[in-house]
């Protein structure tokens, strides 16, 4: 058949994992590839198992890899339509629930959703809170972030404590630990090829004495020549909403710490033990995974964004000094619900 059509990388989709990134020297050769298979005198010139093995490795390839929201989308269709129902016992609410995820995706790319409106000064103003260590609301509210408010709420309503402090929580956690973000980019500049630079917010020591157990706990930095890559574990994901955000949060850490560091930008892969919507979300879900995605925006750090700017400067009020946000074509928001 190969001599009687022409061959596109769309052939060699349905065969072959698109959570994947792929690059560019596979890239190469795949078109390299492609151009054998569709002249019938270059084809020629190889035995059949090659041209077997040119075909095997194409498909091992592949094209091109999804966009960090297609694989997010794929994630929420299937919890959506395959996910199994239970009652979280912490909140008493359903959750439609589905294991062990995985979305990989070029750090270059800014995945903030296009199928429904996203704020990505919250979801960068939560993660730039635990880099400082926070643990007061009001340190949150001043990088606008509004998202640890409900949780405090119920901690506190339950445990008669100061109705602004979250506890020990995140990046506070890390600290009192003594591994704190600026210990990750100590790491990371005199011991690159180290395989243990993990920020890591998992210490059941601290889980009494904070608000919420952490969802996403560990960020591990990998450096390979030159290039910086990321991997964030995550036991817990409200999908709707919190999913949303760790996608944004994921790509902005690896990035400023790419750029304090002076490496390139290299691969975002997150991992998901347990993805779920909760019951009072599902009825919206449809919505967004009926509408069309839009090509993925770019958010600009500019030049002058340096450590003064990620541990003091920045507030809810600054962000346009420090960031840009070109060509973000959105649907409109929808309201998901929130379980504390």
């Amino acid at each position: 058949m190969h001599n009687k059509f022409k061959i596109t990388p769309d052939d060699f989709k349905e065969s072959t994992a698109w959570d994947r990134v792929v690059t560019q020297a596979e890239k190469d050769y795949i078109e390299a590839g492609i151009r054998i298979l569709n002249d019938k005198s270059l084809m020629q010139r190889f035995t059949p198992s090659e041209i077997n093995e040119i075909m095997s490795n194409i498909v091992t390839y592949s094209a091109s890899s999804k966009t960090a929201e297609q694989q997010y989308i794929a994630m929420l269709k299937d919890c959506y339509e395959n996910g199994i129902d239970i009652v979280n016992e912490r909140t008493g609410s359903i959750c439609r629930t589905i294991l062990n995820q995985r979305i990989q995706f070029d750090g270059n790319e800014f995945p903030l959703l296009t199928t429904r409106k996203m704020y990505w000064k919250q979801a960068i103003g939560e993660m730039v809170a635990y880099i400082r260590a926070y643990k007061d609301l009001r340190d949150f509210h001043k990088l606008g972030v509004h998202t640890w408010d409900a949780n405090v709420e119920a901690w506190n309503s339950r445990f008669k404590r100061d109705e602004y402090d979250a506890g020990c929580i995140y990046g506070y956690s890390a600290e009192v630990v003594g591994f704190n973000y600026l210990n990750v980019l100590g790491k990371i500049v005199t011991k690159p090829n180290d395989r243990g630079i993990i920020w890591n917010f998992w210490n059941p020591e601290h889980f009494q004495s904070g608000c919420l157990r952490p969802c996403m706990y560990s960020h591990q930095f990998s450096v390979l020549d030159g290039t910086l890559h990321l991997t964030s574990t995550q036991r817990s994901c409200d999908l709707p909403l919190g999913g949303a955000f760790n996608l944004v949060q994921c790509w902005f850490l690896l990035n400023i710490t790419a750029k304090l560091t002076g490496l390139k930008v290299g691969t975002v892969t997150w991992n998901i033990t347990n993805a779920h919507i909760y019951g009072n979300q599902i009825p919206l879900v449809p919505i967004q995974l009926e509408r069309p995605m839009y090509t993925p925006p770019k958010l600009i750090i500019k030049d002058d964004f340096d450590m003064d700017v990620l541990m003091v400067l920045l507030d809810k009020d600054n962000f346009e000094d420090y960031f840009e946000l070109q060509d973000y074509k959105h649907h409109p928001a929808i309201k998901y619900p929130f379980t504390a």
